[in-house]
């Protein structure tokens, strides 16, 4: 193994122990917090990374290569959260690069091979050498083998598809299987929730809102896709319902989204004094946990592109919200990078919740972090609905917040499809991970962004807001619906096949609204209703979704049971050329140097799309033009 370096990198004056978050947009993917090491001898100190924060230890190579087979293999230890190794093989004297490990109880491991400039493969072998699992892609593509180990010793090997050497980046994640009975209901609280099983719930028979004509132009095509415009026909709009952006900011003075934002009526501005006694002094528009103070403006703009899916103002120019009535209160957890801390995440969610959210929309993931999860299960106890991104990784499970879904009630895991509703390649799985799952638009997603523009931008970051939206929409047309009953409907409602997706389906708010109103008009029972939705149009409830989870109205718990090697090959998606673009109409640094292909249905322009989206944004200009010039070429062959 070639000694390799870490670049973009400078010392902190001081070790801490939080743990980096993401964003899960294409245009601003980051790294998780890890520990970063080249293999060998170390020596320990903290990094700073331009792609992110970390909070674990830089480990620097003094002179030994790993070895090329199990017997010389490089031993990593004893594994619990993450660990990231950036190094080079290939050639007559480096064929391969292996890896020992150890897991001290059963765990949900995830290796992911990147940054590669050539076609390397990945391996994971038990302590026998018996190989487990194989990835195998084409060309440079990311590697992933997700698996659920029991404790023991196991192995990792990186080897060239030709004998040509090329850098690449492992990451390996390793998050232990909760005890039994840690998903169980943390309390009904003040307004707490019951978890859906309460026979006074919803009812999901009966007919869906009668079609309207389409909405808009070409910019909202994802509107018309999950009938939100079937929604506003019959007066629900989202208002009087507050949905949290915890996020990168918002832009506080774009003109689509102004009218829209939160204000804590309890505090006097500007008086330098916590008139409401909530710990946070001056917090007239929500909070700002990466500078510790009252003004959560973007500086990245992927929070502003978040809010305007939302909740952005129907006036006829720019973009539409999904729920275009609703109250947006933006907390800022990352900072410009797209970077954040899991305890600042933690923190706005609680924030959210302690200040009148209804709505917490969390297009972030990483790792499994105890403070975001303990957080969410908070919310739950005060009837606060969850939506969380499944995630940008190609891998047969969601990442973490979202997989949560599985146990906490009121969480949505949220899963991306294109206009013609097929899911992208990059669009995590559920699998097996027993996560709660539907999809939405997530690929070109017009809406705001920040400098007062408008762009699109793909992701499951994007798709998650049509969820937070739709939550809104069912909350302004039954404002007593528990967190759960929330998500019953979502789930119950995503009659939308999307395919290559295991999901349940693609939301729909003509159904998950006319039941919600239903509810209401009976009176908040599922029976003797007198709302009429209209004659209803399109799916008569038949089918459903795609082949991944049964919908229940009793969903409120579900194990969570993570078994097998990612082999699912992702189904190719169809993208038109009008959805393509990551370039946004604002001059951000970043995004002038994005640009757009025109795309046929071939998952292997999804990817390079994908990884360009990357490579536009790498700091150092030669590492930059090195992988734009790379991906091109690859471009040009594909």
């Amino acid at each position: 193994m070639s000694r390799s370096s870490f670049s973009h990198a400078r010392s902190l004056s001081r070790v801490t122990s939080r743990r980096g978050l993401r964003l899960e947009s294409l245009e601003a993917r980051v790294l998780l917090a890890a520990a970063v090491l080249d293999a060998g001898n170390v020596e320990s100190e903290t990094q700073y990374s331009a792609l992110g924060k970390f909070g674990g230890k830089f480990k620097k190579l003094r002179g030994q290569d790993a070895g090329n087979n199990i017997t010389g293999a490089t031993s990593l230890g004893t594994l619990s959260g993450t660990v990231v190794i950036n190094e080079t093989v290939g050639g007559a004297n480096d064929p391969s690069d292996v890896f020992r490990f150890d897991v001290a109880k059963e765990s949900d491991v995830t290796l992911k091979l990147s940054n590669m400039k050539r076609d390397l493969n990945l391996k994971l072998m038990d302590e026998a050498g018996v190989t487990l699992a194989t990835s195998a892609k084409k060309k440079n593509s990311t590697e992933t083998i997700v698996m659920r180990l029991p404790a023991g010793a196991y192995f990792v090997e990186v080897m060239p598809a030709t004998n040509q050497n090329s850098s690449y980046r492992l990451q390996i994640d390793v998050v232990a299987v909760p005890d039994s009975g840690s998903g169980s209901d943390p309390g009904t609280g003040d307004g707490g929730d019951t978890g859906g099983t309460d026979p006074s719930g919803p009812s999901t028979s009966g007919p869906p809102l009668a079609e309207v004509p389409t909405y808009g132009g070409s910019n909202d095509w994802n509107l018309n896709m999950i009938g939100a415009p079937e929604s506003w026909a019959v007066g629900f709009e989202g208002a009087g319902v507050i949905v949290a952006v915890v996020d990168s900011g918002v832009d506080l003075s774009h003109t689509d989204l102004q009218a829209n934002l939160w204000v804590n009526a309890k505090e006097v501005a500007g008086n330098g004094k916590d008139d409401d006694g909530n710990g946070f002094i001056d917090d007239v528009q929500g909070w700002d946990f990466v500078d510790r103070d009252n003004s959560p403006t973007d500086a990245n703009g992927h929070g502003t592109h978040v809010a305007g899916t939302i909740g952005a103002v129907k006036n006829g120019a720019g973009a539409t919200g999904v729920a275009y009535a609703s109250t947006i209160m933006p907390i800022r957890v990352l900072d410009s990078t797209g970077s954040g801390w899991t305890t600042d995440v933690a923190a706005g969610i609680r924030y959210a919740v302690d200040n009148g959210a209804r709505v917490v929309n969390l297009s972030i993931g990483g790792g499994y972090d105890s403070s975001i999860e303990s957080a969410i299960q908070y919310a739950w106890s005060k009837n606060v609905f969850v939506a969380a991104a499944a995630g940008n990784d190609s891998a047969s499970l969601p990442t973490y917040p979202a997989r949560h879904s599985a146990t906490l009630a009121n969480l949505i895991s949220v899963g991306a499809h294109n206009s013609s509703s097929s899911r992208p390649s990059w669009s995590n799985l559920v699998g097996t991970s027993g996560a709660v799952q539907v999809d939405a638009p997530g690929v070109s997603v017009y809406s705001t962004t920040r400098g007062g523009g408008y762009g699109t931008k793909s992701g499951t970051s994007m798709a998650t807001p049509h969820v937070a939206g739709l939550a809104a929409l069912t909350l302004s047309a039954a404002p007593n619906l528990t967190a759960a009953w929330v998500r019953d409907l979502i789930v119950a409602g995503a009659k939308r096949v999307i395919s290559g997706s295991d999901s349940v389906g693609g939301i729909d708010a003509r159904y998950t609204v006319a039941w919600a109103a239903q509810w209401a008009a009976g009176g908040g029972t599922s029976s003797g209703s007198s709302f009429n939705g209209g004659s209803g149009g399109g799916d008569s409830g038949s089918g459903g979704g795609s082949t991944g989870q049964s919908v229940s109205l009793a969903s409120a718990t579900t194990s969570i049971v993570v078994g097998t090697a990612t082999s699912v090959a992702p189904t190719s998606t169809s993208f038109s050329t009008e959805q393509v673009s990551s370039r946004s109409m604002l001059t951000d640094p970043q995004e002038d140097e994005a640009f757009s292909i025109a795309m046929q249905s071939d998952d292997e322009l999804d990817r390079i799309a994908m990884e360009l989206a990357e490579a536009v944004q790498k700091e150092n200009t030669s590492d930059r033009l090195f992988a734009v010039a790379g991906l091109v070429e690859e471009l040009l062959l594909a």
